[in-house]
């Protein structure tokens, strides 16, 4: 089981420095202004799992768990089970 504490906020929060750069790389400048954050950290997971939907799913199914959408993250689960 996770500890929750201020430190594990603190490292997330170093997130936004990490996506604002991501958006500079990933999209053309006229477009970057238009994406959102979670769009970019959603491209950044699928390249940090090697586009492999299984781990991504993971990791989704993790998010979902850590926010308290067991039911939500239950289906994400049963579905990476059909793969």
């Amino acid at each position: 089981m996770a500890k929750t504490n201020r430190a594990s906020e603190e490292i997330a929060e170093q997130f936004k420095p990490l996506i604002d750069e991501a958006k500079k790389v990933i999209f053309e400048k006229d477009y970057q202004d238009k994406v959102s954050d979670e769009e970019v950290l959603g491209i950044l997971v699928s390249k940090f799992c090697k586009w492999d939907g299984i781990k991504i799913g993971e990791v989704c199914t993790n998010a979902f768990e850590d926010s308290n959408f067991h039911s939500l993250a239950q289906v994400v689960s049963d579905e990476i089970e059909k793969l």
